[in-house]
């Protein structure tokens, strides 16, 4: 029976406390060195020495990583700070191989439709930051994956025959589109676009049932929080799905709050690609709300979390307790 172990406490002591080579996968998204608002890490050191605390917490994942397995390293950037994730994979090239270059992207734009979801850039020098890197370290560079795990079907049947492709599927490629499950946009399933505006809400009907003054809900549409397809203010209408999102982000129970949350898709992907197998187990040292473990348990695999925060682990467990398969 597979079994998910969230552990309270400091990463690197924990980690020295494991057996070595006993990892399979680790997925992780470290804080940023952003100033996020975090409960109990301070996210704001001087750069130097947040990436000699970034060499030792890797050394470790190294330490307990198994030869053949895999480490994927979830980091963002901003537009006034783009070296920070280059920066992060080069303290790691001196501790690992980089096997591949992975592009988490968070929001795009195909054949006249905005698909995902951002935060609007304001200002004139800086355009929208739609994407965060992945990167897939190994030890040696050389560990054979399963490329077909998270496979995506040809287009035209004719190139899987090319290819002598039976099954249809090609390798995705190192660019996933990856959106946050409460924001995908009704347009994404298949709505038609006229059907998904009938469902729009006026500023009045979205202040209604946000319970908020229309003032506010105008703000919000002012400065990009809340989308809108009004050109003139009596005109605007708000997106339903969005404004869900939106009060999500400014009612939710402040206990449990984390300002920088992966989808549980971005580790499963991650650990699908490493390939499964019986008896593998998948390490966070950075869990936060726990949804690399919710993936390896709906994955069928162990899972191992830690986190330095203790309402973020009761949150974990609350969250992963919720799956049931």
């Amino acid at each position: 029976m597979v079994k998910q172990e969230v552990i309270l406490g400091d990463c690197m002591q924990i980690m020295s406390e494991m057996d070595p080579k006993s990892i399979d996968v680790v997925v992780c998204s470290p804080p940023y060195n952003l100033g996020k608002d975090y409960k109990t890490y301070e996210d704001k050191l001087p750069r130097q020495e947040y990436l000699e605390w970034t060499s030792k917490w890797m050394q470790l994942v190294k330490q307990v990583l198994k030869d053949d397995g895999s480490f994927f390293l979830n980091i963002g950037f901003t537009n006034k700070d783009p070296w920070l994730g280059m920066d992060v994979a080069t303290v790691a090239r001196e501790i690992f191989i980089l096997q591949n270059n992975i592009s988490w992207i968070k929001s795009l734009f195909i054949d006249g439709k905005t698909f995902g979801h951002f935060k609007p850039v304001q200002g004139g020098r800086f355009i929208n930051n739609t994407f965060e890197h992945i990167f897939h370290f190994t030890k040696d560079g050389n560990v054979k994956v399963n490329r077909l795990g998270i496979g995506v079907p040809y287009n035209d049947k004719l190139n899987a025959e090319r290819w002598n492709n039976e099954g249809g599927i090609r390798c995705r490629g190192n660019c996933w589109f990856i959106p946050y499950e409460t924001i995908i946009r009704e347009a994404e399933t298949g709505v038609s676009e006229a059907e998904v505006e009938k469902s729009w809400l006026t500023v009045s009907e979205a202040a209604e049932k946000a319970k908020v003054n229309k003032a506010i809900i105008t703000m919000a549409a002012n400065a990009g929080r809340l989308i809108n397809n009004g050109k003139k203010r009596r005109e605007r209408r708000i997106d339903p799905v969005d404004l869900a999102r939106w009060m999500e982000e400014r009612f939710a129970p402040k206990n449990a709050d984390h300002p920088a949350i992966f989808p549980w898709k971005l580790p499963e992907m991650c650990i699908k690609l490493h390939g499964l197998k019986e008896d593998m187990v998948i390490l966070d040292p950075f869990l936060g709300w726990g949804n690399t473990l919710i993936a390896s348990k709906k994955l069928g695999v162990n899972g191992i979390g830690i986190d330095v925060d203790k309402e973020y682990v009761k949150e974990a467990k609350s969250q992963i307790n919720s799956i049931h398969i």
